[in-house]
């Protein structure tokens, strides 16, 4: 039985001195939804993140990035829900969403209208034509298949419109939707599909085509809209399901098993039950078990259903107007760019932005930001400069303008550019934990400590700054309270190395070699390529070997992106 999922946040918290929690909207299978606050935009959005097992390592977190990157490239669309920026916060990864507004009833997606609500012809109509409209904007974006398109992730906003969302969330996470021991008991079952199966079937058996089950790398358009035809069957049928195997008694592997083959079955040979519908003979192309034989684009279903309808209810459904984006959109496509690493791609949406609004202040720190991961450190402090100029008490750009300086070796300068975003704000984290980075630079490391300390005590949950402080306890000799500090991080962030070297080191240091081999040990397994790993492995294997705090390094001290959610 998986293991039940709990929320991180509770409401009231605030994450990173940004996104206040004010709610908890749901918990589901891929993880949690937030309804947030961001303090900078003063704006609300859904903030999704999702569960550590489905993110453990690094190749798959990076092609969750880029699959979250494909939903953020289809832009704004009124019948598509709009995702802001992806970013990674102590490790785990969130993706800033638009909030709909559930109705007077609670209601804010199909799923809900389905099982509460009388769905007219028009009502249906209306739904179909927008899907089709999103669906049809998003593969001319880029969008190479949804793979879980269902009446739950087909949201309906206040003006009753229709609005897709989790655009490719299932594929890039490729999370088995049958665990692993639920997968091997359908190939015990003897089902000779899963022979050529490349790997677990994600989505929703329910609505997945035949395919899908099969090989997931294979679907394509055609593959969701035979997800749709399940949708518009349930929309003419009161949310009943054409096809539906026995329910699994439990959730023991076998019987889970059992419902998933069973499913599988039904898609490849049962027949389309009959509908009174006026859609039925387009519900049941939808529904042709070979992909070749359905419609072969959203445009020719939505042409097929103009076709039986008259000139004057076509018109009630006429495409939406598209618009250039605003230059906060640019802004917030271009930070999403730079944290997948695709700076120079960033910088261009930036210079868009700066092209239609020069004065905006955030655009300027953005790319500022942008330049100095490049390494363009000189340029960087220009722009950090011109958007001071603009607005002197911005604190983010005064805290990553203190990073910049750090990064240059001007670490007094930094440190006086710390102490102005403070007399602003005493309360700002990002500038405690500057500062007390470039005290480490100026090998001051009890100014440091005292920095990381006033740091943790305004947001406790940091885990890069417990293993900042442990790495200076480690350097001033303090191993023991440095062991302390590498474990919070690791256990607030299980992916942060540098905790995990830093621990490694200072076990030693209190000669428990053996604790300091089981840490390392321990980071292997997940990431096996790791070279610093392998070098503290060999070293501890090395008998007599005196591991230096040096050979770490201090990365680089934290700064801000800032975006707008809307304008």
């Amino acid at each position: 039985m998986e293991q039940p999922i709990f929320p991180v946040y509770q409401p009231g918290d605030v994450i990173q001195q940004e996104y206040e929690i004010h709610k908890i909207l749901g918990i589901g299978g891929f993880g949690i939804v937030y309804l947030t606050y961001s303090r900078s935009t003063k704006s609300v959005f859904a903030l999704k993140t999702f569960r550590d097992d489905f993110l453990k390592d690094e190749s798959t977190r990076n092609r969750f990035k880029n699959e979250a990157q494909v939903w953020i490239n289809l832009e704004r669309h009124p019948f598509l829900v709009r995702a802001y920026f992806v970013q990674e916060i102590e490790g785990r990864l969130f993706i800033g969403l638009e909030y709909v507004v559930p109705n007077e009833c609670g209601l804010n997606n199909l799923d809900g209208y389905l099982k509460e609500w009388p769905i007219s012809w028009e009502l249906c109509l209306r739904w179909t034509f927008q899907v089709c409209y999103g669906m049809e904007h998003a593969y001319s974006k880029g969008l190479r298949c949804h793979r879980d398109l269902k009446p739950a992730n087909i949201m309906i906003d206040g003006n009753m419109n229709a609005r897709i969302s989790d655009f490719g969330l299932a594929g890039a996470l490729r999370v088995p939707s049958p665990s692993e021991k639920i997968y091997q008991a359908w190939q015990d079952r003897g089902n000779s599909s899963t022979q050529t199966a490349r790997w677990f079937s994600f989505g929703t058996p329910t609505h997945m085509p035949p395919e899908q089950f099969i090989d997931p790398a294979q679907c394509d358009e055609r593959s969701d809209i035979y997800s749709f035809g399940i949708v518009l069957y349930q929309i003419q049928n009161k949310g009943q399901l054409p096809f539906l195997a026995p329910l699994a008694r439990n959730e023991t592997p076998s019987e889970q098993g059992s419902f998933w083959s069973a499913m599988y079955q039904l898609h490849v040979k049962a027949r389309v039950p009959n509908s009174k519908s006026p859609l039925n003979r387009v519900i049941k192309k939808c529904l042709e078990k070979d992909k070749s034989k359905r419609y072969q684009s959203f445009h020719d279903l939505r042409v097929d259903i103009e076709c039986l309808l008259d000139e004057k209810t076509i018109k009630m459904f006429a495409p939406p107007q598209r618009k250039e984006l605003d230059a906060w959109e640019l802004n917030n496509k271009g930070g999403s760019l730079v944290s997948l690493g695709r700076h120079e791609e960033a910088l261009k949406y930036f210079d868009e932005a700066l092209s239609i609004a020069p004065w905006f202040v955030e655009v300027l720190n953005n790319k500022a930001v942008c330049l100095k991961d490049m390494g363009h450190l000189n340029e960087a402090l220009d722009y950090f400069n011109e958007a001071l100029d603009r607005d002197s008490r911005y604190l983010p750009v005064l805290c990553n303008k203190a990073s910049c300086l750090a990064l240059l070796g001007r670490f007094s300068d930094a440190i006086g550019c710390c102490d102005e975003a403070l007399e602003i704000d005493a309360c700002c984290f990002e500038a405690w934990a500057n500062k007390g980075s470039a005290f480490v630079g100026s090998s001051d490391f009890s100014g440091a400590i005292e920095c990381y300390d006033k740091a943790l005590g305004l947001f406790k949950n940091a885990a890069q700054v417990w293993y900042k402080k442990g790495l200076c306890l480690q350097a001033s000799g303090r191993s023991r309270e440095a062991i302390e500090c590498c474990s919070r991080a690791i256990e607030i962030n299980p992916r942060e190395k540098g905790a995990r070297y830093t621990k490694a080191l200072a076990l030693s240091s209190i000669g428990d070699p053996e604790g300091a081999y089981l840490v390392v040990s321990e980071l292997l397994q997940t990431e096996s390529s790791d070279a610093m790993a392998w070098f503290l492995k060999a070293s501890l294997e090395e008998e007599g070997v005196i591991l230096k705090v040096v050979e770490i390094g201090l990365g680089s001290p934290p700064f801000w992106y800032t975006r707008r959610a809307n304008c």
